[in-house]
């Protein structure tokens, strides 16, 4: 009974502890455990079997150690060589469960990349209108409004810059666009913004820093612009909406400050998109070289971004 209690003792010391040196291969230690485990077995079996079975028994003297050590590394290697082998069949286990669970990601990533691709297919067929058909069609707008308001034309024509931008934006190989374009494009937005409420139009929109030549991916600015437009309160004076950019030399920080006005429930959520996209842009092209940060209240909204240019 003591016998087969050190037997299986030493199997499962072997297979989740000794084995493992040598996986790991630290032969060293690995042999020097193994010449261990093989003096301490040695020495069991002789208290086991000489020591208390025969003097128990009344035999005084051992005279067949030659037998005795051979019967030792016979057990011994034997329960060696199965817990070799209940080890690999361990790990064989483990490497199973792995490659399933690697599958299973597999087709999870593969699964979200058929809907991207669905995604990305569906926008470029909706990108198919004819950039000029839409530009012909404003040109004509702008000029049967012209003659009819100011006001209307001059909407007209701010709206077609903002489109030729966001449509047909002038970017490099690296897919940036200047600064000073974006600018632009953000205060024509403002512009229409403001011929559109006219008095009830409030907003602070600061530039600082220098923008000669700096280069950042399309669209960050005037979708965080826009967004806040949709979601955000603008017609209090007191309280004005806040967008402040500020250039350093090798940063860029965009802060959008606005408080919270009432959305109708079937209108919420529909500028998700656009804010999903653009983080998602973010992160492909600076990666851990941008930061993405909301404060949001019951009241206010915040949106802080920062770019490491």
């Amino acid at each position: 009974m003591l016998s087969h209690l050190l037997i299986i003792g030493l199997f499962y010391t072997n297979a989740f502890y000794v084995i493992p040196f040598y996986e790991r291969r630290k032969f060293f230690q690995f042999i020097l455990i193994t010449c261990i485990e093989l003096g301490l077995y040695g020495a069991f079996r002789f208290l086991i079997k000489f020591i208390l079975v025969l003097s128990i028994a009344g035999v005084e003297r051992v005279t067949n150690f030659r037998g005795f050590t051979a019967e030792v590394f016979y057990l011994f290697f034997q329960f060696y060589i199965i817990s070799i082998a209940y080890r690999y069949s361990i790990n064989r286990e483990r490497r199973i469960r792995s490659i399933e669970k690697e599958k299973a990601i597999q087709q999870d990533l593969t699964i979200e990349l058929q809907k991207d691709y669905l995604q990305t297919e569906l926008a470029y067929l909706k990108a198919q209108i004819n950039p000029h058909f839409l530009y012909n069609t404003l040109s004509f707008l702008y000029s049967k409004a012209v003659n009819i308001s100011t006001v209307l034309a001059e909407s007209i024509m701010t709206l077609s810059d903002i489109m030729r931008y966001a449509l047909s934006n002038d970017v490099d190989s690296r897919g940036t666009v200047l600064v000073e374009d974006e600018i632009i494009q953000v205060r024509n937005l403002i512009k229409i913004y403001k011929l559109r409420f006219n008095d009830t139009f409030f907003i602070e929109f600061d530039v600082s820093g220098e923008l000669e030549g700096r280069r950042i991916i399309p669209l960050i600015i005037i979708t965080i612009v826009e967004n806040a437009f949709k979601y955000g309160e603008f017609k209090e004076a007191d309280a004005p909406m806040q967008i402040k950019i500020t250039f350093g030399d090798d940063f860029m920080i965009l802060t959008s400050f606005n408080r919270k006005k009432v959305i109708n429930k079937n209108f919420a959520g529909k500028g998700e998109v656009g804010l999903k996209n653009l983080i998602k842009r973010l992160h492909t092209h600076y990666g851990s070289r941008h930061t993405y940060e909301v404060i949001e209240t019951k009241e206010t909204y915040i949106t802080n971004i920062t770019i490491s240019l």
